[in-house]
């Protein structure tokens, strides 16, 4: 089970904003990190000198306890009856469900099961946690073993999850064989895009095949749109990747198999990004620029720029008529030679192509760093993480988790009040639901941990919180802001190295595929 708003915003696990860390598209791997040079000198990935870094940690970060809060605090209301309704895509009531109630320090109160009008109860004491555990059968792949938690969860609580089980997976429309047109120059590299899947060649002589995704289908999964670029490879990333021109069709027909993309087109527009109220004590501070088309984001692969202060900079919108351009900033905490800490994305998407954008990360979300993971108790692993400043904009906490073990798959998603401060850990599961528990040999993946803000959304906490994380509002389609931030963790099978390029690149990926809207 996925709840619509977690699967479509949060993300269960745009890099644009920090490229270099991901590779020039959604598509790099983590060899395509950044390789920054421990001894000092030009860190290749940022394209900023190593001159003498910043602390590792965000300024006036709040480092969290040593241990997992205990039960509430002390002027906590006294318990009362929290209620869960369950309700399908069409509203009616999901029986059957199991729903697990636990004390504010994870320790479980009751399991039950939903009835017929979809509705558990129990009492809880304020700042309790609610979880709902769902396994979906394998079939020709693993088992998947899904936990969503609610924390921050107050007596009187009346806890609705709708859509339960409406999440129809991304698939494959149909496979387009591309025909290139004549190369503009020699030694590039093409890439095609629908938007959600890539594909890459170094031989333009020859057809390159696309899977179409139906997360990016257009009319029904009729049809999609393709943008095409031929690139020049950079060399650092002072030197990046560079767009020597492009290519777009739209509206196309899935039904059409083989396409010849149309000739090539070099007609940018430009737009000016002012870069406001950085955070203070980051590493650095990148941005680079995307375009939508009815909804759908397209990365040019040259929108990237690295710098280490706070400058305006300028992004290259391909002449398409865009629907709207996106700014996408961020701020790197840490630094090569002490190991990175954590970071900052927001995106600033405004309607059309406008001369200039402001980015303003007093709307984004707080800074977090400094991510720590504790499996001395398997089952119960505990993620901490330090913040800096007030929530302020943020709108609530996220905590991914994710882990393989007998051959099925493992996921916990926590959402929580904007103003958590790690440590939070796994709640404790009741022998009816002991198979949802990592056992001993699990095999972690790295945590992830973000604050998320946006400004569409205006529901207050407690509002949020009654409606199990899903805003009343929907994202608008241009003029917007958007934004998360992040801890890095060190890599689980090393804890003991510090957090390095790697591991910077794989948290920034996980920030771009959250921060996609579609």
């Amino acid at each position: 089970m996925q709840l619509r708003w977690i699967r479509d915003v949060l993300g269960l696990t745009v890099c644009a904003v920090v490229a270099a860390a991901c590779g020039g598209d959604d598509e790099g791997s983590a060899d395509a990190a950044v390789h920054a040079d421990a001894a000092g000198g030009t860190d290749a990935a940022s394209g900023t000198d190593a001159a003498p870094a910043p602390d590792a940690a965000a300024p006036d970060a709040a480092a969290p306890d040593a241990a997992v809060p205990d039960a509430a605090a002390p002027d906590a209301a006294p318990p009362g009856l929290v209620t869960v309704v369950i309700r399908d895509g069409a509203g009616a009531p999901v029986a059957g469900v199991d729903v697990l109630f636990s004390a504010p320090d994870g320790t479980a109160v009751s399991h039950k099961q939903t009835d017929a009008a979809g509705t558990a109860s129990e009492t809880l004491a304020g700042g309790s946690m609610v979880t709902v555990a769902v396994m979906e059968a394998g079939g020709v792949g693993p088992t998947r073993m899904n936990l969503f938690t609610l924390g921050d969860v107050q007596p009187g609580d009346a806890i609705v999850i709708d859509g339960f089980g409406d999440d129809t997976p991304q698939s494959v429309l149909g496979t387009v064989s591309f025909t290139w047109p004549a190369p503009p120059a020699a030694g590039l590299s093409y890439h095609v895009t629908d938007g959600c899947n890539t594909a890459e060649t170094d031989n333009p002589s020859a057809p390159t095949d696309l899977d179409i995704s139906s997360a990016c289908g257009l009319a029904g999964g009729t049809q999609y749109h393709a943008f095409a670029q031929a690139v020049q490879p950079g060399t650092s990333g002072a030197n990046p990747d560079a767009i020597v021109a492009y290519s777009l069709v739209k509206n196309q027909p899935v039904s059409t198999t083989d396409v010849t993309l149309p000739d090539w087109s070099t007609a940018f527009a430009s737009v000016s990004v002012d870069v406001v109220n950085a955070p203070a004590g980051a590493f650095a501070v990148v941005g680079d620029g995307a375009f939508t088309l009815d909804g759908i984001e397209f990365d040019p692969l040259d929108n990237q720029v690295f710098f280490g202060g706070t400058a305006a900079y300028q992004l290259r919108v391909p002449a398409v008529a865009p629907a709207s351009t996106r700014a996408q900033t961020g701020a790197i905490f840490g630094s090569p030679a002490e190991g990175f800490t954590g970071g900052v994305i927001g995106i600033a998407d405004v309607a059309g192509v406008p001369d200039s954008i402001t980015a303003d990360f007093a709307q984004y979300a707080r800074p977090a760093t400094s991510g720590t993971f504790d499996t001395t108790d398997p089952a119960r692993p505990v993620i901490g993480w330090t913040a800096s400043g007030t929530p302020g904009a943020t709108d609530f906490t996220q905590v991914n988790l994710s882990w393989s073990q007998a051959g099925e798959e493992h996921h916990w998603l926590l959402v929580t009040n904007p103003a958590e401060v790690g440590p939070v850990q796994l709640p404790e599961m009741p022998a009816a639901l002991a198979a949802y528990a990592p056992s001993a040999d699990a095999v972690f993946d790295s945590p992830e941990v973000a604050y998320l803000a946006a400004s569409w959304i205006t529901d207050d906490w407690d509002t949020l919180r009654q409606r199990a994380g899903q805003p009343t509002a929907t994202p608008p389609a241009t003029d917007f802001t958007l934004s998360m931030s992040f801890p890095v963790f060190p890599d689980p099978s090393s804890p003991a190295r510090a957090p390095d390029a790697r591991s910077l690149a794989a948290a920034v990926r996980s920030a771009r595929a959250a921060l996609r809207l579609r």
